[in-house]
Protein backbone atom coordinates (compact mmCIF):
# COMPACT_ATOMS: atom_id res chain seq x y z
CA UNK A 1 0.00 0.00 0.00
CA UNK A 2 1.26 3.49 -0.87
CA UNK A 3 0.21 6.47 0.64
CA UNK A 4 -2.27 8.95 -1.66
CA UNK A 5 -3.47 12.17 -1.62
CA UNK A 6 -5.43 13.25 1.85
CA UNK A 7 -4.05 9.87 3.48
CA UNK A 8 -5.20 9.26 7.13
CA UNK A 9 -4.00 6.64 9.83
CA UNK A 10 -5.64 6.51 13.26
CA UNK A 11 -3.45 4.98 16.23
CA UNK A 12 -5.12 3.34 19.11
CA UNK A 13 -2.96 2.87 22.12
CA UNK A 14 -2.18 3.30 26.19
CA UNK A 15 -0.64 6.57 27.39
CA UNK A 16 2.79 5.52 27.71
CA UNK A 17 3.53 3.48 24.71
CA UNK A 18 4.52 6.01 22.33
CA UNK A 19 1.77 6.55 20.37
CA UNK A 20 1.96 10.01 20.15
CA UNK A 21 6.08 9.98 20.02
CA UNK A 22 5.50 7.73 16.94
CA UNK A 23 2.47 9.70 15.62
CA UNK A 24 4.82 13.15 15.85
CA UNK A 25 8.06 10.99 14.42
CA UNK A 26 5.69 9.86 11.52
CA UNK A 27 4.51 13.24 10.29
CA UNK A 28 7.89 15.41 10.52
CA UNK A 29 9.15 12.12 8.41
CA UNK A 30 6.78 12.76 5.92
CA UNK A 31 7.60 16.60 5.66
CA UNK A 32 10.82 15.74 5.34
CA UNK A 33 10.49 13.71 2.24
CA UNK A 34 8.46 16.03 0.80
CA UNK A 35 4.56 16.03 1.86
CA UNK A 36 2.35 17.99 3.77
CA UNK A 37 1.91 16.06 7.11
CA UNK A 38 -0.30 17.01 10.95
CA UNK A 39 -0.40 14.90 13.85
CA UNK A 40 -2.78 15.53 16.75
CA UNK A 41 -3.37 13.08 19.61
CA UNK A 42 -6.71 12.79 21.77
CA UNK A 43 -6.81 11.94 25.27
CA UNK A 44 -9.17 10.91 28.35
CA UNK A 45 -7.75 10.63 31.59
CA UNK A 46 -3.60 11.88 31.28
CA UNK A 47 -2.27 8.66 33.30
CA UNK A 48 0.05 5.98 32.10
CA UNK A 49 -2.42 2.91 30.83
CA UNK A 50 -5.29 5.07 29.92
CA UNK A 51 -6.88 5.15 26.51
CA UNK A 52 -5.13 7.39 23.45
CA UNK A 53 -6.04 8.16 19.85
CA UNK A 54 -3.42 9.68 17.67
CA UNK A 55 -4.11 11.13 14.03
CA UNK A 56 -2.23 11.65 11.50
CA UNK A 57 -2.92 13.52 7.93
CA UNK A 58 -1.05 13.30 5.11
CA UNK A 59 -1.41 15.42 1.82
CA UNK A 60 -0.06 16.55 -1.21
CA UNK A 61 -1.01 20.24 -0.48
CA UNK A 62 -1.44 22.40 2.77
CA UNK A 63 -3.25 20.91 4.69
CA UNK A 64 -5.68 23.46 7.38
CA UNK A 65 -7.94 20.72 8.71
CA UNK A 66 -7.10 19.80 12.60
CA UNK A 67 -10.28 17.71 12.91
CA UNK A 68 -10.01 14.07 13.41
CA UNK A 69 -10.67 12.28 10.28
CA UNK A 70 -13.70 10.23 10.31
CA UNK A 71 -12.52 8.11 6.94
CA UNK A 72 -9.12 6.35 7.33
CA UNK A 73 -6.53 4.53 5.19
CA UNK A 74 -4.44 2.94 8.16
CA UNK A 75 -5.81 1.72 11.59
CA UNK A 76 -3.12 0.53 14.21
CA UNK A 77 -4.32 -1.47 17.09
CA UNK A 78 -0.85 -0.55 19.83
CA UNK A 79 -2.70 -2.06 22.57
CA UNK A 80 -5.00 -5.45 22.17
CA UNK A 81 -6.22 -5.47 26.14
CA UNK A 82 -8.29 -1.97 24.56
CA UNK A 83 -10.58 -4.53 22.72
CA UNK A 84 -13.36 -6.00 24.69
CA UNK A 85 -12.28 -3.04 27.87
CA UNK A 86 -12.83 0.28 26.69
CA UNK A 87 -13.57 -0.59 22.66
CA UNK A 88 -15.26 -2.82 20.86
CA UNK A 89 -13.78 -4.65 16.83
CA UNK A 90 -16.29 -2.30 15.63
CA UNK A 91 -14.50 0.75 17.31
CA UNK A 92 -11.20 -0.06 15.84
CA UNK A 93 -12.79 -0.82 12.26
CA UNK A 94 -14.54 2.88 12.01
CA UNK A 95 -14.07 4.77 9.11
CA UNK A 96 -11.62 2.51 7.66
CA UNK A 97 -11.30 2.13 3.99
CA UNK A 98 -12.61 -1.38 2.36
CA UNK A 99 -8.96 -1.22 0.82
CA UNK A 100 -7.29 0.28 4.07
CA UNK A 101 -4.98 -1.50 6.09
CA UNK A 102 -5.05 -2.81 10.16
CA UNK A 103 -1.78 -3.17 11.75
CA UNK A 104 -2.05 -5.22 15.01
CA UNK A 105 0.41 -5.51 17.54
CA UNK A 106 0.30 -9.41 18.81
CA UNK A 107 1.77 -12.49 18.67
CA UNK A 108 -1.31 -14.33 17.55
CA UNK A 109 -0.39 -16.22 13.99
CA UNK A 110 -3.88 -16.92 13.77
CA UNK A 111 -6.79 -15.55 12.35
CA UNK A 112 -8.90 -13.06 14.70
CA UNK A 113 -12.30 -11.46 14.77
CA UNK A 114 -11.28 -8.85 12.80
CA UNK A 115 -10.55 -10.96 9.85
CA UNK A 116 -14.50 -11.48 9.79
CA UNK A 117 -15.84 -7.64 9.86
CA UNK A 118 -13.02 -6.50 7.44
CA UNK A 119 -12.12 -7.20 4.02
CA UNK A 120 -8.87 -5.43 3.57
CA UNK A 121 -5.02 -5.95 4.64
CA UNK A 122 -4.80 -6.63 8.43
CA UNK A 123 -1.06 -7.31 9.57
CA UNK A 124 0.13 -9.02 12.79
CA UNK A 125 3.39 -7.66 14.28
CA UNK A 126 4.71 -8.79 17.80
CA UNK A 127 5.61 -4.82 18.72
CA UNK A 128 5.38 -5.91 22.48
CA UNK A 129 7.70 -9.17 21.96
CA UNK A 130 10.11 -6.79 20.38
CA UNK A 131 10.02 -4.17 22.66
CA UNK A 132 10.86 -6.08 25.19
CA UNK A 133 13.42 -7.89 24.13
CA UNK A 134 15.29 -4.77 23.00
CA UNK A 135 14.59 -1.82 25.46
CA UNK A 136 13.16 -4.09 28.04
CA UNK A 137 9.80 -2.56 28.48
CA UNK A 138 6.35 -2.31 26.63
CA UNK A 139 6.97 0.45 24.23
CA UNK A 140 5.87 -0.99 20.99
CA UNK A 141 5.66 2.33 19.22
CA UNK A 142 9.19 1.79 17.18
CA UNK A 143 8.62 -1.66 16.04
CA UNK A 144 5.30 -0.46 15.00
CA UNK A 145 6.98 2.39 13.08
CA UNK A 146 9.31 -0.25 11.33
CA UNK A 147 5.96 -2.06 10.24
CA UNK A 148 4.30 0.49 8.82
CA UNK A 149 7.16 1.79 7.01
CA UNK A 150 7.35 -2.01 5.32
CA UNK A 151 3.84 -1.74 4.83
CA UNK A 152 3.53 1.66 2.90
CA UNK A 153 6.12 1.09 0.62
CA UNK A 154 8.63 3.48 2.12
CA UNK A 155 12.31 3.96 1.52
CA UNK A 156 13.20 1.90 4.63
CA UNK A 157 17.08 3.87 4.61
CA UNK A 158 15.91 6.88 4.73
CA UNK A 159 12.73 6.29 7.36
CA UNK A 160 16.11 4.76 9.53
CA UNK A 161 17.92 7.84 9.12
CA UNK A 162 15.41 10.30 9.83
CA UNK A 163 14.34 7.88 13.22
CA UNK A 164 17.83 7.64 14.21
CA UNK A 165 18.19 11.48 14.10
CA UNK A 166 14.91 11.79 15.98
CA UNK A 167 16.01 9.50 18.77
CA UNK A 168 19.76 10.49 19.28
CA UNK A 169 17.88 13.78 20.04
CA UNK A 170 16.36 12.36 22.67
CA UNK A 171 18.04 9.02 24.37
CA UNK A 172 21.83 8.08 25.17
CA UNK A 173 23.35 6.09 22.41
CA UNK A 174 22.53 2.49 24.26
CA UNK A 175 18.81 3.38 23.67
CA UNK A 176 19.16 4.31 20.02
CA UNK A 177 20.87 1.31 19.31
CA UNK A 178 18.26 -0.29 21.10
CA UNK A 179 15.46 0.82 19.56
CA UNK A 180 17.27 0.96 15.88
CA UNK A 181 17.45 -2.97 16.41
CA UNK A 182 13.25 -2.78 17.41
CA UNK A 183 12.67 -0.94 14.20
CA UNK A 184 14.36 -3.63 12.07
CA UNK A 185 12.73 -6.00 13.56
CA UNK A 186 9.65 -4.89 13.29
CA UNK A 187 10.24 -3.88 9.60
CA UNK A 188 11.07 -7.62 9.17
CA UNK A 189 8.38 -9.64 11.52
CA UNK A 190 5.38 -8.01 9.93
CA UNK A 191 3.06 -10.90 8.82
CA UNK A 192 -0.05 -10.32 6.67
CA UNK A 193 -3.37 -11.80 7.74
CA UNK A 194 -5.63 -11.50 4.57
CA UNK A 195 -9.39 -10.42 5.81
CA UNK A 196 -12.02 -12.50 4.51
CA UNK A 197 -14.98 -10.24 4.64
CA UNK A 198 -16.18 -7.48 2.22
CA UNK A 199 -18.28 -6.02 4.05
CA UNK A 200 -18.31 -1.82 3.80
CA UNK A 201 -17.24 -0.35 7.24
CA UNK A 202 -19.17 2.57 8.20
CA UNK A 203 -17.49 6.07 8.92
CA UNK A 204 -16.55 7.11 12.53
CA UNK A 205 -20.23 9.58 13.86
CA UNK A 206 -19.26 13.10 14.13
CA UNK A 207 -19.35 14.41 17.45
CA UNK A 208 -22.74 14.66 19.41
CA UNK A 209 -21.45 17.34 21.80
CA UNK A 210 -22.62 21.39 21.95
CA UNK A 211 -20.37 23.62 20.60
CA UNK A 212 -18.65 25.66 23.13
CA UNK A 213 -20.82 28.54 22.40
CA UNK A 214 -23.77 26.45 23.59
CA UNK A 215 -22.62 25.13 26.93
CA UNK A 216 -23.88 26.33 30.25
CA UNK A 217 -21.42 29.34 32.07
CA UNK A 218 -21.17 26.65 34.62
CA UNK A 219 -21.37 22.97 35.29
CA UNK A 220 -20.79 19.77 37.45
CA UNK A 221 -19.03 16.89 35.82
CA UNK A 222 -19.51 13.21 37.45
CA UNK A 223 -15.23 12.08 37.84
CA UNK A 224 -14.39 8.70 36.31
CA UNK A 225 -13.50 6.06 38.59
CA UNK A 226 -12.83 2.49 38.36
CA UNK A 227 -16.71 1.65 39.53
CA UNK A 228 -17.71 3.75 35.95
CA UNK A 229 -14.21 2.25 34.02
CA UNK A 230 -12.78 -1.41 33.60
CA UNK A 231 -8.80 0.49 34.91
CA UNK A 232 -7.61 -3.26 35.23
CA UNK A 233 -7.19 -3.34 31.41
CA UNK A 234 -4.66 -0.32 31.65
CA UNK A 235 -1.67 -2.74 32.29
CA UNK A 236 -1.88 -5.65 30.37
CA UNK A 237 0.14 -8.88 30.64
CA UNK A 238 0.69 -8.14 34.14
CA UNK A 239 -1.52 -8.77 37.56
CA UNK A 240 -1.54 -8.35 41.16
CA UNK A 241 -2.01 -12.31 42.78
CA UNK A 242 -3.31 -12.64 46.41
CA UNK A 243 -2.17 -15.25 48.93
CA UNK A 244 -4.75 -15.98 51.56
CA UNK A 245 -2.54 -18.44 53.61
CA UNK A 246 0.55 -15.75 54.19
CA UNK A 247 -1.94 -12.95 54.47
CA UNK A 248 -2.09 -11.00 58.13
CA UNK A 249 -4.93 -9.02 57.39
CA UNK A 250 -3.31 -5.47 58.57
CA UNK A 251 -5.63 -3.54 56.17
CA UNK A 252 -2.39 -1.59 55.26
CA UNK A 253 -3.10 -2.64 51.32
CA UNK A 254 -6.48 -1.17 51.29
CA UNK A 255 -5.06 1.93 52.94
CA UNK A 256 -2.50 2.56 50.16
CA UNK A 257 -4.48 1.01 47.03
CA UNK A 258 -5.80 4.21 45.10
CA UNK A 259 -8.39 2.27 42.64
CA UNK A 260 -10.50 0.27 45.68
CA UNK A 261 -9.41 -2.66 44.57
CA UNK A 262 -8.89 -4.52 47.66
CA UNK A 263 -11.56 -7.12 47.89
CA UNK A 264 -12.86 -7.60 51.62
CA UNK A 265 -16.00 -9.80 52.45
CA UNK A 266 -18.83 -8.78 55.26
CA UNK A 267 -16.52 -9.04 58.02
CA UNK A 268 -13.75 -7.07 56.40
CA UNK A 269 -11.14 -10.02 56.43
CA UNK A 270 -9.56 -9.29 52.86
CA UNK A 271 -10.16 -12.22 50.23
CA UNK A 272 -8.54 -11.13 46.89
CA UNK A 273 -7.81 -8.21 44.50
CA UNK A 274 -10.09 -7.25 41.56
CA UNK A 275 -8.98 -7.43 38.73
CA UNK A 276 -11.38 -4.85 36.73
CA UNK A 277 -10.15 -2.25 38.99
CA UNK A 278 -6.66 -2.26 39.70
CA UNK A 279 -4.01 -1.07 37.35
CA UNK A 280 -1.03 -3.14 38.93
CA UNK A 281 0.70 0.12 40.52
CA UNK A 282 2.53 -2.21 43.04
CA UNK A 283 1.71 0.16 45.69
CA UNK A 284 -0.08 -2.93 47.76
CA UNK A 285 2.41 -5.29 47.11
CA UNK A 286 5.44 -2.56 48.31
CA UNK A 287 3.27 -1.83 51.24
CA UNK A 288 2.75 -5.38 52.43
CA UNK A 289 3.39 -6.09 55.91
CA UNK A 290 3.82 -9.99 55.32
CA UNK A 291 6.09 -9.22 52.17
CA UNK A 292 8.43 -7.10 54.38
CA UNK A 293 8.38 -10.05 57.04
CA UNK A 294 9.29 -12.11 54.31
CA UNK A 295 12.22 -10.16 52.62
CA UNK A 296 13.29 -12.00 49.95
CA UNK A 297 11.41 -15.44 50.02
CA UNK A 298 8.78 -15.03 48.27
CA UNK A 299 6.58 -18.03 49.08
CA UNK A 300 5.89 -16.35 52.26
CA UNK A 301 4.38 -12.84 49.91
CA UNK A 302 0.83 -12.62 50.46
CA UNK A 303 0.50 -10.04 47.15
CA UNK A 304 2.93 -10.96 44.06
CA UNK A 305 3.17 -8.75 40.33
CA UNK A 306 3.62 -11.42 38.14
CA UNK A 307 3.04 -11.96 34.25
CA UNK A 308 0.54 -13.62 32.89
CA UNK A 309 0.59 -16.24 31.19
CA UNK A 310 0.12 -16.36 27.07
CA UNK A 311 -2.24 -19.14 27.33
CA UNK A 312 -4.48 -16.86 29.87
CA UNK A 313 -4.85 -13.38 28.18
CA UNK A 314 -7.69 -12.31 25.94
CA UNK A 315 -7.45 -13.43 22.06
CA UNK A 316 -8.19 -11.31 19.49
Amino acid sequence: MKIIDNFAIRWHSRAGQGAVSAGQFFSEAMVKIGKQAMCFPSFGAEKRGAPVEVFNRIAEHPLDDPSQPRLIDVAILLEPSLVGAELSHDDILAGLSQDGVLLINTQQKESSKFNKKFGGKIFHVPATKIANDTVGRNVPNVATVGALTRILELDKKEIQKLLLANLSSIFPEKIVVKNMTGFERGYNEVIEMTGTSGLEVPARPPSEGKPWQELPNGAIAEGGSSTAYITGKWVPGRRIEFVAENCIQCGICWAVCPDDAIVHDENGVMTGIDQDACKRCGLCVRACSANKMGKDDVAKHSLLDVEVPENEQVKL
